[in-house]
């Protein structure tokens, strides 16, 4: 597939009613394998996140995302006005998404998606000298309309990955519902005597997780995303749910990321990765 285009980005457009907002507006033009092509104008709206202090030093936030979007497709002269969302024998007769031709070769496909993240962090220790244990939690809602277009369909499902199952095998999906539970526990560990410090001291740069992650999901619906259907069997619905442990360590100022998980089949798996786990700030 190909794809190319502008983005325009406007920093807290809603600052009159709110501290944190963003908006995004893109126009770009695809073409897929196939050879189709389409224009797409999005826009994207982020409210949050805001932060709420809890009891017991605990730390919540909340994310809105809401973007809608037009594409412009191109289509065949036999194209019909109302364009099936499954091309199985036993589906509805009036089940279509919602296509209006304003052309024998041109269709408006309108669409919409949105995601809401929340997220909290509890510490369950209280000591000065040493970061605390602590319990984090964190959950997302996405949702969306027919005709989302498929990089944002295969998006959504990269979005919602579960530890221990490969990159990119949620396929597409049209909604989804995804959590995951950390316990955080920091590991002191000895520094070694360089030429600027004599003295061992005690550093917290490492930290020990214990996690589980689920996934309820829908494959997109979208007669374009079909191979993301078959790849769960056409279900109208699937689940994912993995459990593990996992180290992070930071080198050279490169945080580091190391997973062991099981999954709900049983399958085991490690996993490394860069980047610093979530937090609410």
């Amino acid at each position: 597939a190909f794809r190319k285009g502008v983005s325009f980005n406007l920093q807290s457009p809603l600052e009159m009613f709110m501290e944190r907002s963003g908006c995004s507006t893109s126009l770009e033009r695809t073409r897929s394998k196939s050879g189709c092509t389409e224009s797409i104008l999005s826009t994207s709206l982020t409210m949050g996140p805001f932060v709420t202090r809890l009891p017991g030093n605990g730390r919540h936030s909340t994310l809105t995302t809401f973007s809608p979007g037009t594409r412009l497709a191109s289509s065949s002269p036999s194209s019909l006005t109302n364009v099936p969302i499954s091309s199985s024998s036993d589906s509805d007769e009036n089940d279509f998404t919602d296509v209006h031709t304003v052309s024998p070769n041109l269709q408006i496909l309108p669409y919409a998606s949105g995601k809401i993240t929340a997220r909290e962090i509890f510490p369950l220790t209280s000591n000065a000298n040493r970061k605390p244990i602590e319990m984090a939690f964190s959950h997302s809602l996405t949702t969306s309309t027919p005709n989302l277009p498929s990089h944002e369909a295969n998006a959504a499902g990269n979005a919602a990955k579960v530890r221990g199952y490969t990159s990119g095998s949620n396929g597409a999906i049209s909604s989804s519902l995804f959590g995951t539970t950390e316990l955080r526990i920091p590991l002191p560990l000895t520094k070694i005597p360089g030429l600027k410090n004599k003295a061992n001291t005690w550093v917290e740069d490492a930290t020990m997780v214990l996690f589980g992650d689920w996934l309820f999901a829908r494959p997109s619906s979208s007669s374009s995303l079909s191979i993301a259907a078959t790849r769960h069997n056409k279900q109208d619905l699937f689940r994912k749910s993995s459990i593990g442990i996992g180290f992070r360590k930071s080198i050279q100022g490169i945080p580091l990321r190391y997973d062991l998980s099981v999954t709900e089949e049983g399958k085991m798996g490690a996993f490394l990765n860069f980047g610093r786990d979530f937090d609410v700030f």
